[in-house]
């Protein structure tokens, strides 16, 4: 019994100690009060309110009761892309109903401080309510959108041949995650397709074009090429006529304007009187007529060509040829070649022939003019185009030398009588 007793006494005093050691001053109106000499390790100010020694952190009691909230529309996964407005409720103790959102990676789940939730790219993040005196974090995913459906905007059926055309599409739903279409064609020789959907005709034929999805969902069209045939070729003259050795340039177009072959040939029926290049450019080679042709495929359209002499316009006697006086006397048996100028020189026809009005006072003899008795005549220069006529006088320059004495003695004899007159 005695032993009974000291050890309940032994008890007291240890629980004496400790509370006088907890409370080193009288509580104060908020509940606490000063421990000058920091016996609780917590201090010179704590507080008890029948627990334990302890501060209020920021005014709140670690013994208080938590605030608490409920999400009513809380998600675990929202699709990337899209987003969801948080509903929400606070039961709080701390004196403020107050909530801040926090993601714990905004790469993928954003969120407003509205409590807006945002999908940004696949993955998880914890969104995290943090109130006054409380927390709450929620998991969240985000999740990757499949291709349902590759939609063709334009989708055609039919495709000129070496023409070219862009397939436009959309991914259903339009928030697909992964845009990436891989495209293909079935018979690339006949119509190829790039990485980004644009065909191609190469050769008449069919093919069929894919688009696949980074899922695999496929879409497939069937292309159909074609050539457009020429109609018809326009010239741009209805026929020509041209001088020899001149050129002329001819254009010819094919229609329609979109045929896909519209190459041309050009031919001429004599190469003697018109050739002409690949481009319609004609050359006269010859006088007469030629008929120039141009061909697309089996189409054809023809031009006549008429080529024609450049004529003489006049003739000229080169006087330096003609062994005269004053351009007009010709000593009686002298003989010359006369010569000529053609304008314009490059007449076609430039053979001369030469006529003497009068055999008997200058004659020819193998283009060779000679002054055979004194007398007036007419040497007429022809070709097939024109003529020209030189007069000249023969003369006997023996008579001709003694009628100058005879006149310059009459003039002296003339001075030297008004001499003496005038004396």
């Amino acid at each position: 019994m005695l032993k009974r007793v000291w050890l309940v006494l032994i008890l007291l005093v240890l629980c004496t100690h400790s509370y006088t050691l907890a409370h080193s001053g009288r509580t104060d109106s908020s509940g606490g009060h000063r421990d000058n000499k920091n016996a609780s390790g917590l201090g010179s100010y704590h507080y008890h309110h029948g627990y334990p020694a302890h501060l209020h952190t920021n005014g709140i009691c670690p013994y208080d009761p938590k605030d608490t909230i409920t999400v009513k529309n809380m998600v675990t996964a929202i699709d990337v892309g899209e987003s969801v407005v948080l509903d929400w409720l606070v039961t709080y103790y701390s004196g403020s109903s107050e909530v801040s959102w926090s993601s714990s990676d905004n790469d993928i789940v954003s969120v407003s401080k509205d409590g807006k939730l945002t999908a940004i790219n696949p993955g998880k993040a914890n969104i995290t309510a943090t109130m006054r005196n409380g927390s709450k974090t929620f998991s969240v995913s985000s999740k990757e959108v499949m291709a349902s459906e590759i939609e063709f905007e334009n989708v055609i059926d039919k495709l000129e041949l070496n023409s070219n055309f862009q397939i436009k599409y959309n991914l259903l739903p339009h928030n697909t995650t992964n845009k990436n279409v891989s495209w293909s064609s079935n018979n690339p020789q006949i119509v190829s397709v790039d990485d980004k959907g644009k065909i191609t005709a190469n050769a008449i034929g069919e093919a069929i074009i894919s688009a696949v999805a980074s899922n695999g969902k496929k879409t497939s069209l069937s292309i159909e090429t074609y050539e457009v045939f020429p109609e018809k070729i326009e010239l741009s003259e209805s026929e020509i006529t041209m001088n020899l050795g001149e050129s002329f340039d001819i254009v010819a177009s094919v229609f329609p304007e979109n045929t896909t072959n519209s190459e041309i040939e050009w031919t001429s029926s004599n190469l003697d009187v018109a050739s002409v290049d690949n481009k319609g450019k004609v050359l006269g080679n010859g006088v007469g007529v030629a008929t120039i042709t141009v061909t697309c495929q089996n189409i054809s359209n023809s031009i006549n060509i008429e080529v024609v002499p450049i004529k003489a316009e006049k003739i000229v006697f080169n006087q330096q040829s003609i062994p005269s006086i004053l351009n007009k006397y010709i000593k009686k048996g002298e003989s010359f070649i006369p010569s000529v100028t053609i304008i314009p020189t490059n007449a076609t026809y430039q053979d001369i022939t030469f006529k003497s009005s009068d055999e008997g006072v200058m004659g020819f003899n193998d283009n060779i003019l000679t002054a055979i008795d004194s007398g007036k005549v007419e040497i007429v220069a022809s070709t097939v185009d024109t003529s020209t006529v030189l007069e000249l006088a023969v003369v006997n320059y023996t008579f001709v030398a003694l009628t100058g004495i005879l006149i310059i003695l009459s003039i002296f004899v003339g001075v030297v009588l008004y001499r003496k007159v005038r004396k």
